[in-house]
């Protein structure tokens, strides 16, 4: 399993992937705010490319929400 861009969704999710045993390749800006996760199993990439390049499952991709917490067509247009 592979995560980019984990805040405290994403921190909560990959501690279930790893408490249950799964390997979990990891890129987050800043470090500092998963060295946690890495303490506790998950594998470190040094950016977004080479966690994909190490993932060997297909894309999914949750939705971006700008500051205002409000999904917009441009924000998933771009993350598409």
């Amino acid at each position: 399993m592979s995560a980019v861009g984990i805040g405290e969704m994403g921190s909560s999710f990959v501690e279930g992937l790893l408490d249950g045993g799964r390997t979990v390749v990891g890129w987050n800006r800043p470090k500092a705010k998963v060295e946690h996760l890495i303490a506790r199993g998950m594998r470190w990439a040094p950016s977004a490319a080479e966690v994909a390049r190490q993932s060997d499952c297909r894309p999914r991709l949750g939705r971006s929400h700008p500051a205002n917490g409000r999904s917009t067509e441009t924000t998933e247009k771009q993350a598409s």
